[in-house]
């Protein structure tokens, strides 16, 4: 699975639940009162004023984690 922008937040968390603390170092929550926030991982940092290099560094480092954590 590749992530992008257009993620899904519920479909991220599923797959890889650290998502919510990786976000968290960024003061982007994803989880609100037990549920994932609905959207995708470009609108939840554009609520938060993030801009496109930082939405793709997200992903990049996203899909990285993602990546090590299969090979393991």
């Amino acid at each position: 699975m590749r992530f992008t922008k257009d993620t899904n937040l519920e479909e991220l968390t599923r797959v890889m639940p650290a998502a919510a603390s990786y976000f968290a170092k960024y003061n982007i929550r994803v989880m609100q009162a037990g549920s994932v926030i609905w959207g995708s991982i470009e609108s939840i940092a554009k609520k938060k004023n993030y801009n496109d290099e930082d939405i793709a560094k997200f992903v990049k480092e996203l899909n990285e984690k993602y990546e090590e954590r299969k090979r393991k």
